[in-house]
C-alpha cells in the first residue's frame, strides 16, 4: 500500500511512515491545550519533552546515493488562544487566572460538561484536570443553561403547575357562564338587500300573501324580511298585523312555505328583538305546533327559529311564551321542544341571573322545570334536569332553599317532593290523561244544514272517494256545527259504523277518525252510541292489518279519555269482553286499564258501586285469561286499584281465596 501511495521514489515510504506519526503527535498536543485552555491552566505547565521514539524498522532497499538523506521534522508552533465555542446563551467573561502557578494544585476529577444544546442535561464523563472545588463551583454557575433555573425560578416567584392553571381556566369559565351565561352557537341568517321605497313594498308583501300561488307568497315572506333587517321603522306600525300573517303561514300545509315562514319569523327575532315582546305568544305558539311533526325539514326551521327567539328577545316575555305554548301540552314532542328551549334560555341567561333577578321570573322558571323533570317523556326529563344542574352548580344555588324558607316559599327539594305526591295524589284521584295525537283540523262550512244532507247522499255512493268526501263533512259538522248534527246523530252513527265495516280499508279508516271526532268534539252526546261505535271498532282490532289496527286504538283511545267512564265500561264488556278472539279481547283488557288510568283508583274504588261492582269482576276474571297479553294488562289495572289504600280490601270482596293466592304470586 505505501509503494502504491509513494510512486516510484525508493525513500517514498520512510516519509510517509514519518509524516503520520508527527501528524498524530501534533492533534495529541492540540487536544491537550484544549483541555488545559477549559480547566483555566497554562500551557507551559503541562509542556513536556516529546519523548523521541525510535522510528519502525523497515526493511528498505539499498540506496542508490553514497549517503542517505536526512529528514526534518516539521516545526509546531503552539499558540496559546482561547478555544472558540458556540455561545447559545449570555456570555461569560472568563475566570481571573490563578496568582502563583507554581504552587496551584490540581486534582484529576470527573467533571460533567454541559452539553452545547443548552438543555440543562450532562453529557457523559470523562477525566481531565481541574481547579479546587471552590473554583469549580463558581463556575458551574456561568455553564449551566437557562432550562436548569426554571424550578428554582418557580419556587422564587410561586409560578403555578399546569394543573392549577387548567383548574383557574375551568374555575373562570365557570363564573362566566354563572355570571352572564354563553350565547347560543346559531347558524348565520341570509342577509336580504335593501328595498327602494319600502312602504309600497310593504303593502305589496301583504297582497302577495294573500295570493294563493306559494311562489307568490315566498316572494312575499321575503320582503318582509328585507323590511325587518334594513327598514325596521316602516315594518313596526304595523307590526301585530305582519306577526299575525306570518304565523298563518307557518301553518301552511305547503312545507316549503311554511319553512319560509319560519325563517321570516328568526329574522324578526333577530332584527326586531324586544320589539317583538308582545307577539311571542303567537309566534311560539304556532312554532312549537309544528315541532310534533315528523318531517325533519320542519323541525329543523322550528328549532332555529325559537333559538334565535331565545337568543335575542326578552328572557321574560320568552318565558311566558314558552310555558304557555308547550310546557302542558299533551303532544310529547311539544313538551321536548318546551324543555329544550327553556334549558337554552338558562344557558343563555346564566345562573346567576336566573337565579338573583326578577322574583317573578325565577318563581315561574323553578317550578316549571321540577314538573318537567319528572315528565313521562324520558326527552322532556333530561333537558329539564340539565337546566337544574346548571343552576345547582351555581354558588347562589345551595342557598335557594335559606332564601324561600325567608321568603316563605318552597325550597326546591320539597317543590320536587310536592309534585311527586300530587302525581300520585292525581293518580288515585283524578287519574292522568292519555297521551293521544292530535286529530286533524277541519275548516268550517257555508250552510251546515244543506252539508248534512250532502254527506247523506254522498255516504250512500258507490264511488269510495265520494264516501271518504260524505266523512269529511261529517267531521267538519262535529268540530264546528255540532247543534246541527246532533238531531240526527242516531242516524248519522249508524252509517258512520257502516263505513267502519267496509272492506275498502281507506273507507274504513277514515270512518274509524270520524267517530274519533265524534268522541272528542261531542263527549257525553255520544254515550247512547257507544254500544254500537265500540262493538264495530272491536270487531276490527282482530284483523291482521297493521294500518286498521292503529286506527282502531286511537278512536276506543279517545272514547275512553272523553266519554262517561259508566257508558264506556260498559261498551268494552259487551263488545270485547267475551269474545272468542283473543285479539278483541286484548284490546278490551287494554282499553279497560287506560279506563282505570283516566279515572284513578279513588274514583274507581270509591265511587258508584255499580260501577266498582261491575269493573272489579271483569278484571279479575281476564287475569285468569288464556291470552297472555290480556292477563298483562289487567293484571297492570288491579295492581294500580292495588297501590290505593282501599284497593286491597275491595280486591278481596270479589276475588275467591284461591283466587287470590294466583294474583298474589302474579303480583
Amino acid at each position: 500500500m505505501l509503494t502504491l501511495l509513494c510512486g516510484e521514489t525508493d525513500d517514498g515510504p520512510f516519509l510517509v511512515a514519518h509524516a503520520v506519526i508527527e501528524s498524530i503527535r501534533t492533534r495529541h498536543k492540540e487536544r491537550l491545550e484544549q483541555l488545559s485552555i477549559l480547566a483555566n491552566v497554562s500551557t507551559s505547565s503541562l509542556e513536556k519533552k516529546p519523548v523521541q521514539q525510535p522510528a519502525p524498522s523497515l526493511k528498505l532497499p539499498p540506496f542508490k546515493e553514497s549517503a542517505p538523506r536526512k529528514v526534518q521534522a516539521p516545526k509546531v508552533v503552539v499558540k496559546q488562544e482561547a478555544v472558540k465555542f458556540p455561545v447559545l446563551h449570555t456570555p461569560v467573561p472568563p475566570p481571573k487566572p490563578a496568582a502563583d502557578k507554581t504552587s496551584s494544585t490540581f486534582h484529576r476529577l470527573k467533571v460533567n460538561v454541559p452539553s452545547p444544546c443548552g438543555d440543562g442535561k450532562f453529557g457523559p464523563s470523562r477525566p481531565f484536570p481541574t481547579q479546587p472545588a471552590g473554583e469549580e463551583e463558581k463556575q458551574s454557575a456561568y455553564y449551566t443553561s437557562p432550562g436548569s433555573k426554571i424550578p428554582r425560578l418557580d419556587r422564587q416567584k410561586q409560578q403555578r403547575p399546569v394543573e392549577a392553571e387548567v383548574a383557574a381556566c375551568k374555575k373562570r369559565d365557570a363564573e362566566k357562564q354563572h355570571k352572564g351565561g354563553q350565547p347560543l352557537e346559531l347558524p348565520a341568517l341570509i342577509s336580504e338587500e335593501p328595498l327602494d321605497k319600502p312602504k309600497k313594498k310593504l303593502s305589496k308583501a301583504f297582497s302577495l300573501l294573500q295570493d294563493e300561488d306559494w311562489e307568490r307568497k315566498i316572494e312575499g315572506l321575503r320582503l318582509i324580511r328585507a323590511l325587518a333587517e334594513h327598514h325596521s321603522e316602516v315594518l313596526l306600525p304595523e307590526l301585530r298585523v305582519v306577526c299575525l300573517a306570518v304565523t298563518d303561514e307557518v301553518k301552511n300545509l305547503r312545507s316549503v312555505t311554511s319553512r319560509a315562514a319560519m325563517s321570516t319569523l328568526a329574522h324578526l327575532f333577530t332584527h326586531l328583538q324586544k320589539n317583538m315582546d308582545k307577539e311571542l305568544g303567537i309566534a311560539a305558539s304556532a312554532l312549537l305546533h309544528r315541532s310534533w311533526e315528523s318531517s325533519l325539514f320542519i323541525k329543523q326551521a322550528v328549532e332555529l327559529a325559537l333559538s334565535y327567539m331565545v337568543q335575542h328577545c326578552s328572557p321574560g316575555q320568552v318565558l311566558k311564551a314558552l310555558l304557555a305554548g308547550g310546557f302542558s301540552h299533551k303532544n310529547r314532542a311539544v313538551r321536548i321542544s318546551a324543555s329544550l328551549h327553556l334549558k337554552k334560555l338558562v344557558q343563555v341567561m346564566g345562573a346567576s341571573s336566573v337565579l338573583t333577578g326578577r322574583k317573578e321570573f325565577t318563581n315561574r322558571i323553578l317550578p316549571a322545570l321540577t314538573k318537567l323533570a319528572f315528565d313521562p317523556d324520558q326527552d322532556v326529563r333530561l333537558y329539564a334536569k340539565n337546566a337544574l344542574k346548571i343552576l345547582a352548580s351555581h354558588t347562589v344555588g345551595s342557598k335557594i332553599p335559606r332564601l324561600d324558607r325567608q321568603k316563605q316559599q318552597k325550597p326546591v327539594e320539597a317543590e320536587v317532593a310536592t309534585c311527586k305526591k300530587r302525581d300520585a295524589e292525581k293518580q288515585h284521584e283524578g287519574g292522568q290523561p292519555l297521551e293521544l295525537p292530535a286529530l286533524t283540523s277541519e275548516e268550517p262550512l257555508d250552510k251546515p244544514k244543506k252539508k248534512l244532507s250532502k254527506a247523506f247522499s254522498l255516504l250512500q255512493d258507490e264511488d269510495w272517494e265520494k264516501e271518504i268526501e260524505g266523512l269529511r263533512l261529517i267531521r267538519a259538522l262535529a268540530e264546528h256545527h255540532s247543534e246541527v248534527l246532533l238531531p240526527e246523530l242516531r242516524i248519522v252513527c249508524i252509517a258512520v259504523t257502516d263505513k267502519v265495516k267496509s272492506l275498502r280499508l281507506v273507507v274504513s279508516r277514515a270512518a274509524m277518525a270520524t267517530l274519533a271526532h265524534f268522541f272528542a268534539h261531542l263527549q257525553k252526546n255520544i254515550d247512547k252510541e257507544l254500544d254500537i261505535a265500540a262493538s264495530a271498532l272491536l270487531h276490527r282490532f282482530g284483523e291482521p292489518s297493521l294500518f286498521i289496527k292503529e286506527a282502531v286504538e286511537l278512536a276506543l283511545s279517545y272514547m275512553v279519555q272523553h266519554c262517561s267512564p259508566g257508558h264506556v265500561l260498559k261498551a268494552l264488556l259487551a263488545g270485547g269482553c267475551s269474545h272468542k278472539n283473543s285479539a278483541v279481547r286484548t284490546s278490551a283488557s287494554l282499553h279497560l286499564m287506560k279506563l282505570v288510568q283516566v279515572m284513578g283508583a279513588s274514583s274507581v274504588l270509591t265511587g258508584r258501586k255499580q260501577f266498582t261492582n261491575r269493573i272489579l269482576p271483569a278484571l279479575t276474571k281476564l287475569a285468569f285469561d288464556s291470552a297472555q297479553e290480556v292477563r298483562l294488562y289487567a293484571l297492570n289495572a288491579l295492581q294500580i286499584l292495588a297501590s290505593h289504600k282501599v284497593g286491597v280490601r275491595m280486591i278481596h270482596e270479589f276475588v275467591s281465596p284461591r283466587d287470590r293466592l294466583v294474583l298474589a304470586k302474579r303480583f
